[in-house]
C-alpha cells in the first residue's frame, strides 16, 4: 500500500482567519468661528403672510373699483348718451332733411347725414352708415321710391333689424310699391303739416318711444 505524505499546499488553507479591519478616521476638527458664514435673519412665516396679504389687497383693491364704477353708469345709460341715427333721404329734399338733422345735432344726438353726394364706394359708406345707426330715418317721397340707392339703403336697414320712422315729406304722399310695403304698419311724422317746432316735437317722441321695431 503507498502512503502518501502532506504537502505545504494544504497546510495553509484559505479559511484561515481574516486581519482585524483598520481603526476609523478621527472626526474632523470644528470650523473656527473666523470661517463661519454670516448669518441672516429670516423673516418669520406669520411676517410673510402679511406682507404676501397686504400685496393682494393692493392689487385687487383698484379692479374692484373700476367694476363698481362701471356698474353705476351703466345704471342710466339713457342720461350720458343717445341714440345713433341715420336720415336716409331723396336729393331732392336736402333742405327739409339738413334742417332736421341740425336740430337733432343741437339735441345731442349723433347723426350720419349726407350732406353731398357720395364718392368713391357708395354702397360701402351706405353699408357703414346703416349698420353703425340704431334708428333709420327716411324721408318718403316719390322721387326717394324710384331711387335704386334709397332703395338698396332702407332694405339694408331692414336685413339689420333698425328701427325705422317714416318722415312723410311730400303732401298728400301715399307710397306703393316696394316703399309702400316698408312703410305700410310704421308711424309716420308728416311734415308737410303744422309748423316745424311741433313736427320736430313728435319725432323726438317717436325716437324716445319703443315703436316702429321691426
Amino acid at each position: 500500500m503507498i502512503a502518501y505524505k502532506p504537502t505545504n499546499h494544504y497546510r495553509h488553507s484559505s479559511c484561515s482567519p481574516l486581519p482585524p479591519p483598520p481603526p476609523p478616521p478621527p472626526p474632523p476638527p470644528p470650523p473656527s468661528r473666523l470661517t463661519q458664514p454670516p448669518s441672516y435673519a429670516m423673516p418669520s412665516r406669520r411676517s410673510v403672510e402679511i406682507a404676501h396679504t397686504n400685496t393682494c389687497v393692493c392689487l385687487c383693491r383698484r379692479p374692484q373699483q373700476n367694476q363698481r364704477r362701471m356698474t353705476q353708469s351703466d345704471q342710466h345709460p339713457t342720461s350720458t348718451s343717445k341714440q345713433r341715427l341715420m336720415i336716409s333721404y331723396n336729393w331732392d329734399n336736402q333742405a327739409i332733411c339738413k334742417k332736421i338733422y341740425d336740430r337733432l345735432r343741437s339735441d345731442g344726438y349723433t347723426i350720419w347725414f349726407d350732406v353731398q353726394n357720395m364718392h368713391g364706394c357708395i354702397y360701402t359708406a351706405m353699408a357703414k352708415a346703416v349698420e353703425q345707426s340704431e334708428i333709420v330715418l327716411f324721408g318718403m317721397t316719390e322721387k326717394y321710391r324710384q331711387s335704386d340707392n334709397c332703395r338698396k339703403e332702407l332694405t339694408y336697414a331692414c336685413k339689420k333689424r333698425k328701427r325705422l320712422i317714416p318722415l312723410r315729406l311730400q303732401e298728400k304722399y301715399d307710397p306703393d310699391g316696394w316703399l309702400g310695403l316698408i312703410s305700410a304698419e310704421l308711424l309716420y311724422i308728416d311734415f308737410t303739416k303744422k309748423d316745424f317746432d311741433t313736427n320736430y316735437q313728435n319725432l323726438l317722441k317717436e325716437i324716445e318711444s319703443d315703436e316702429n321695431i321691426l
